[in-house]
């Protein structure tokens, strides 16, 4: 065999080699938390824009319009809205992440406010997230005891995965009925 075509098949297998070298599957704790950072991302922006008003959600917002003060690719729609608190539509459209990770979905948030003054005590979400082959759909849920200033301040911060998806690859699926 001439030597050229011995070196060249040996330089394509390197190269093979050094392309597959790193491209594992990310384990399922990892993908977990970078699913939960980007929603609470997203959850974030709109808790600062909420949380001022927990104590008069009906006269500051109304069925149907849209929050203001979010970046332009997150569209937030009000579903609901009475005393006890608000409802959300999330659309996110190629949101920039911290990390640079864009991310595609939509998210169902509630907001319940409780106490005197009213402030939030809990908050509700339904998410289906995309970001770089993954799909996620999940539920979350935060309980705070006291005022918050941020979802950090929860006492409780619960995830659930419904759906985990990577690269074509199902993760994680669980199903159930309510």
């Amino acid at each position: 065999m001439d030597k050229r075509i011995r070196i060249a098949g040996v330089l394509l297998l390197l190269a093979f080699a050094l392309v597959f070298v790193g491209c594992s599957e990310p384990s399922v704790p990892v993908i977990a938390s970078q699913v939960q950072g980007y929603g609470e991302g997203i959850v974030s922006l709109v808790f600062d824009i909420v949380n001022p008003y927990a104590g008069n959600l009906v006269g500051t917002y109304t069925e149907g319009n849209l929050l203001t003060g979010l970046p332009d690719t997150v569209t937030a729609r009000v579903d609901d809205v009475d005393a006890d608190g608000i409802g959300l539509a999330l659309a996110i459209n190629d949101w920039v992440a911290s990390d640079g990770t864009v991310v595609r979905g939509t998210i169902d948030i509630d907001f319940s406010v409780t106490g005197s003054p009213l402030f939030i005590s809990n908050i509700d979400l339904d998410s289906q997230l995309g970001y770089n082959h993954v799909a996620a759909i999940y539920r979350q849920e935060f309980d705070f005891l006291t005022a918050p200033s941020s979802l950090d301040d929860a006492a409780s911060n619960v995830m659930g995965f419904i759906s985990l998806v990577s690269n074509g690859v199902t993760l994680y699926n669980y199903s159930y009925s309510k």
